[in-house]
């Protein structure tokens, strides 16, 4: 079965007569007759009711018209957005205080010629689905060290540590490492970042690690 043979049995379910829709199609009506007889054999039915004069579309004719004719739209549209050389549709994953609170500002500059499927992910998961090929793109907090992925920087950030005590002045990080800590999850950027920036001598008093940032600040008040 072909697309050229569905195209080919939707224009004859309409016209129902075989040398005016091959001169319709801009082929010849033997041409015509055998894409059918193909696409008949390879169903093992028959979808036309044949005599000497008219072409009638059976029942199975009908229901087989009735499946098909939404696959042969999603096709033709699939088939137009290939040859249209302006349309582009990207598959991405945002690590998620990206998604939360820098992409979504320029979403709606977004070209409508660019349809994007976006999910939110930590940044470890991101960087595994890149190099399986799962997206086409990924946005990520921290710091990528993979060879085999092209990175490019967007901006610099600043990690703040919050706290519901009132802390009115500097401290060193050992000075607050017996306080109860939250972070988020492994696998986040952020974490990452983080720990990485903290003295090998330092261990947090960490008592949750949460994929959530909005929870983070929840707990903390």
């Amino acid at each position: 079965m072909t697309f050229k043979q569905l195209k080919y049995f939707q224009a004859l379910s309409k016209n129902l007569n075989l040398r005016a829709c091959a001169k319709e199609l801009n082929i010849t009506q033997a041409a015509l007759s055998l894409a059918i007889f193909e696409l008949e054999k390879s169903l093992n039915v028959k979808l036309f009711d044949r005599n000497a004069k008219f072409l009638t579309l059976n029942e199975k004719g009908k229901f087989f018209l009735k499946q098909i004719s939404p696959l042969v739209l999603d096709f033709e549209r699939i088939q137009k957005q290939m040859q249209d050389q302006t349309h582009y549709e990207l598959k991405m994953k945002v690590s998620q205080n990206v998604g939360v609170y820098l992409l979504c500002g320029v979403l709606n500059d977004k070209e409508d010629h660019i349809k994007l499927d976006i999910m939110i992910a930590n940044s470890k998961n991101i960087i595994k689905d890149v190099l399986e090929n799962e997206i086409d793109l990924g946005i990520i907090e921290g710091i990528c060290k993979d060879k085999d992925l092209k990175k490019i920087k967007i901006c610099d950030d600043e990690l703040i540590v919050v706290s519901k005590e009132k802390l009115d002045k500097e401290f060193f990080i050992d000075e607050l490492q017996n306080h109860k800590w939250l972070s988020r999850e492994k696998g986040s950027g952020v974490k990452e970042v983080f720990l990485n920036a903290l003295p090998k001598n330092v261990k947090l008093n960490l008592i949750y690690e949460l994929n959530s940032t909005a929870m983070i600040k929840e707990l903390v008040k």
